[in-house]
């Protein structure tokens, strides 16, 4: 790559360790994708430090630690934690204390701490022509597709672009990249986020990761339908930019969004296709539990929508189905071979058998909440706004123990250890999770329990590699049986079996004896593994005077008569030092 100096600068260590640290992953980034140079750029939306990964804050801190700092705007995408309103979310203190570390270490780089992954709705608004870097695909394919920037989907590469201001000139920061490369041309009248959702769920999955144009629409989209578009296409397919053709920058008409290519024949889009996604992801006969948005997070103008739709309405109290476990079990690889049963023992909640589950001491029962009255809600104004959110003192449930229950003291439910048998099926692997319906948490208010899910090891076999379903086994003979030929006795998970050598076998040679390997652990007539068997020939280090004897006629006998693929060798080896193949390809 050509570097500035500025750029060669940064990468020698002259402005700093957090700088050269970030100009090495960028220029590592650009070789691998053959950029001839790096490009300035105006914005970055980056990786928050996510306090359920696995030193993922500690990373954002190091690089605070030695003075990262954003060059560029940069805006922070979204975190696990709430760490203002965490208690009314129900979120664990521990990992609200772990993602306010992080929030420090971006307000010392000089992060906007907006932990969202839409930032266009929080301000920040990138125009045409801006070279910017995002780790989160709806960013990347919205300001792409909407604003006319320049962005790829970067991943953690995006916070080393924040803080040197540079990026590599590849993917859609060169304009070549920026064209379509499939037409859809829309036949049913689409409105809102939800049909807009659909529709590039629809889309996506079509173009890969091409670059789709549409065109058809009955009016301009909304910048909230547009959001929900790009959100479905970079959902289901690898597209990081869409092409609307009057909307997105600069692309007036058709022949300009296929950069003067030949426009290909349209995919015409039905209503039936986009109701296909609706049935596809609904199930009108469902009873739900929950309703979850917000990703990608709401504008303004949708969460006013959502207020609508909610308005007048309550949460449900109860019953509430019992939380799911997880637990963990190994087991060695004969057992996965022909399947086993094991004993787990695991702590849950359990209904109190004193108050059945009520909480209440025996005698009394729930009242009616004074906060809220009984509805499991609350309002609370927050300057010009005011927010319907659940009541605090009684969790929405309504109610609360006045006389708890001595034995569970008001919980309803008391942690005991059981015991249950589990039957692992033949050919499981490592990795696999099974799942135990209905032996999770005790439910609240006799809701149902939760559910089970054990996850499998398997230990390494000292003979057996696995490889999927089939086995792999090294089989060392000696230099006589791999020439003779001979009949092994070899292990194998069902028991001895017979292996015929056969005559001038070759080291690395493998047997397959079909059959012999995994079952299918869904059972029925799933295809069973084969096991392999590779040929190792042994070569002694110590050789008797026979032994050595006769390997020495041996010998004589190989430089009279060559062995074929030593003859092919050893003329190579000739021609090469004579310079008589130097052409040769």
């Amino acid at each position: 790559m050509d570097l500035t100096s500025v750029e060669r600068d940064m990468l020698a260590g002259r402005d700093g360790p957090a700088k050269q640290r970030a100009m090495k992953g960028l220029v590592q980034l650009g070789r691998a994708f053959a950029a001839p140079r790096m490009v300035e750029i105006g914005y970055a939306h980056i990786h928050a430090g996510m306090a359920l990964y696995l030193e993922d804050v500690e990373l954002m801190e190091e690089l605070a630690a030695i003075d990262a700092r954003m060059v560029v705007p940069a805006s922070v995408n979204i975190a696990n934690a709430d760490t203002v309103n965490w208690r009314q979310t129900g979120a664990p203190e521990s990992l609200v204390r772990l993602q306010r570390r992080a929030s420090s270490a971006h307000a010392k780089m000089g992060s906007d701490c907006t932990f969202t992954c839409t930032p266009y709705w929080a301000g920040h608004w990138p125009t045409w022509n801006t070279h910017m870097t995002s780790i989160e695909s709806t960013v990347t394919i919205f300001c792409n597709s909407v604003l006319g920037a320049k962005s790829n989907r970067d991943g953690f590469f995006a916070v080393y672009a924040g803080m040197t201001g540079r990026y590599p000139l590849f993917g859609y920061h060169l304009d070549s990249n920026r064209r379509g490369t499939m037409l859809f041309e829309i036949d049913t009248p689409v409105s809102g986020s939800s049909d807009f959702s659909c529709l590039g769920f629809l889309v996506g999955n079509q173009v890969g990761d091409g670059v789709p144009v549409i065109s058809g629409f009955a009016r301009r989209p909304t910048l909230d339908e547009l959001d929900a578009l790009g959100a479905g296409i970079a959902t289901s397919g690898g597209a990081t930019m869409f092409i609307v053709p009057g909307v997105t920058p600069p692309y007036g008409d058709l022949p300009a969004a296929f950069g003067g290519h030949a426009i290909p024949a349209p995919v015409r889009v039905l209503r039936a296709a986009i109701d296909a996604v609706y049935a596809r992801y609904s199930d009108a006969h469902e009873v739900l539990d929950i309703v979850h948005l917000g990703c990608p997070h709401a504008s303004y103008e949708e969460m006013k929508h959502y207020a609508r739709l909610l308005d007048g309405r309550q949460q449900r109290r109860g019953p509430f189905r019992g939380e799911s476990l997880q637990t963990k079990i190994r087991i060695d690889l004969t057992e996965a071979f022909s399947g086993c049963k094991r004993e787990l023992r695991i702590s849950r909640h359990e209904a109190c058998d004193i108050c059945q589950g009520s909480g209440c001491k025996p005698g009394t029962s729930p009242m009616k909440c004074s906060t809220c009255g009984g509805q499991g809600q609350v309002i609370q104004s927050q300057g010009f706004f005011k927010f319907q959110t659940t009541c605090p003192a009684c969790r929405g449930r309504g109610t609360v123990v006045k006389n708890s229950c001595p034995s569970c003291n008001g919980q309803g439910r008391l942690l005991k250890e059981v015991t249950r048998e589990i039957s692992i099926p033949a050919g499981i692997d490592a990795g696999m999770q099974m799942c135990l319906r209905g032996e999770g948490e005790a439910g609240l208010n006799g809701g149902p329990r939760g559910d089970l899910f054990v996850d499998v090891d398997v230990k390494k076999h000292p003979l057996f590699q696995r490889e999927g379903q089939d086995l792999m086994y090294r089989l060392p003979i000696t230099f006589g049986q791999a020439a003779l030929g001979a009949e092994i006795e070899i292990p194998t998970l069902k028991g001895p079996e017979s292996l015929k050598i056969k005559p001038g076998t070759q080291p690395g040679e493998v047997n397959r004896l079909r059959g012999l390997g995994m079952p299918d652990p869904r059972g029925g007539n799933g295809r069973t593994g084969d096991l392999l068997v590779e040929i190792q020939v042994e070569v002694p280090r110590r050789l008797s005077a026979e032994q050595e004897e006769l390997l020495r006629k041996l010998s004589e006998l190989d430089h009279k008569d060559v062995m074929p693929q030593s003859k092919s060798f050893f003329e190579k080896v000739k021609q090469f030092f004579s310079g008589a193949d130097e052409t040769a390809e």
